[in-house]
């Protein structure tokens, strides 16, 4: 579900790195991002991953350097947040015909996030899924 509210205040920031703006970089923020979580359950860590790939894949096609990703806790949950140099936020797409190899990463964002949005700033936006609420591992 997409929403633009602000997260909720920050418990703990548990990992963040900044992204090579280049396509070898979504397997580099894809391993980093499971050693940070090796100790999660298994579902929650390859949905957080393939959610964090699919940020890092977005905002190097449309956006600008510089670009970080990160893993947080929240009081309402595990976040993965990528933030990049440009202001231009995401949209869903309608579905795509199964021929294009391109327009399904938000919807796969919007089925795997518990719920997810951005904000922006001058120069910059940060889009974020939360995984789970707090109490629900």
């Amino acid at each position: 579900m997409l929403t633009t509210t602000e997260l909720g205040p920050l418990v703990k920031t548990i990992a963040f790195t900044q992204v090579s703006f280049d396509p070898y970089a979504v397997r580099q923020v894809r391993r980093w991002l499971g050693d940070k979580m090796l100790h999660f359950p298994e579902d929650l860590r390859m949905s957080a991953q393939v959610i964090m790939s699919e940020l890092v894949t977005n905002a190097i096609k449309h956006a600008i350097p510089v670009i970080t990703a990160s893993l947080a806790l929240r009081i309402d949950g595990y976040t993965v947040q990528v933030t990049d140099g440009s202001s231009m936020v995401p949209t869903l797409t309608l579905p795509v015909p199964a021929d294009q190899d391109h327009g399904r990463g938000l919807r796969v964002v919007d089925e795997l996030a518990e719920r997810w949005g951005y904000w922006t700033s001058p120069g910059h936006k940060c889009v974020f899924a939360v995984l789970k609420p707090l109490g629900e591992y």
